[in-house]
């Protein structure tokens, strides 16, 4: 981690620092090289653990484990029965944006193997596109080592926005 350009607190969840070796709830974080906007103790919720060691490459920047965000994280049904695959949201947005061609939309998880997708689109062309995202969504998930999922349409929806007007994505 490059100390220079910015600071990351490891935290847990009453937000009080944590000592090497120990992962953390979340990480806040302070971006000391953009002077236009700067960002303070801004709580990006991934979990990181800092290792206290020096890195093996020699250098002498702090090195961490980086765990993700835990919050946002979908779990289904593994082929290892008993187990949980986790479907990371950035992934999962990453397979309808680049195969299906939608960027207005959102998945929520209903059940336990069951996702919701909902477009504005309607008509053939809503169809259409719930359907490329059904098989890529599917095929996602079977290559993460899941069970077979479900993935349902609803076209004609508004995505929902949050107070930045930013789209919620991914819901749980």
């Amino acid at each position: 981690m490059n100390e220079d350009w910015a600071l990351l607190e490891p935290v847990d969840e009453k937000l009080r620092p944590l000592p090497a070796g120990v992962r953390s709830h979340s990480v806040l974080l302070t971006n000391l090289a953009n002077l236009v906007q700067p960002l303070i103790r801004y709580d990006l919720g991934d979990q990181v653990t800092f290792t206290g060691q020096r890195c093996a490459c020699g250098s002498a920047l702090p090195v961490i484990e980086v765990e993700g965000r835990s919050d946002d994280v979908m779990q289904v049904p593994s082929q290892r029965k008993g187990q949980k695959v986790s479907l990371l949201p950035l992934a999962l947005c990453t397979v309808v944006e680049e195969e299906c061609g939608l960027f207005d939309f959102q998945l929520q998880q209903q059940g336990p193997s069951t996702l919701v997708l909902r477009i504005p689109l309607r008509g053939e062309a809503a169809e259409a596109a719930i359907g490329r995202c059904r098989d890529a969504l599917q095929h996602f998930a079977l290559l993460q080592g899941a069970e077979p999922i479900r993935v349902l349409g609803e076209p004609g929806c508004d995505v929902p926005r949050g107070r930045s007007g930013k789209a919620c994505r991914v819901a749980l």
